[in-house]
């Protein structure tokens, strides 16, 4: 068997090794980085804030506040909207 056909395989193999190690640091920095974004993430505030109108009004009636971090839902009323005796507010997620 002529020598160029056994130094072929090696320096296939190589080529790989080669690409193989950068796809590892490629994923090391990757990882790195997801950890700075949920770090900067978790120091964040978050919450969310949505209005919830009656069927029949255009002004909002509840003011949904979630806050996740703490996992705590706040409901304020706002506009000095009352509910009919008979009637009742639904929250639905």
């Amino acid at each position: 068997m002529p020598r160029w056909c056994r130094r072929e395989p090696e320096r296939e193999v190589a080529s790989r090794e080669g690409q193989l190690a950068q796809v590892r640091q490629q994923g090391l920095q990757l990882a790195q980085q997801n950890a700075q974004l949920a770090a900067r993430m978790q120091a964040m505030p978050r919450s969310s804030t949505s209005p919830c109108w009656p069927t029949r009004s255009r002004r909002p009636t509840l003011l949904v506040t979630f806050d996740p971090k703490h996992n705590m839902m706040t409901l304020k009323r706002v506009g000095g909207s009352e509910v009919a005796p008979d009637k009742s507010l639904q929250l639905w997620a």
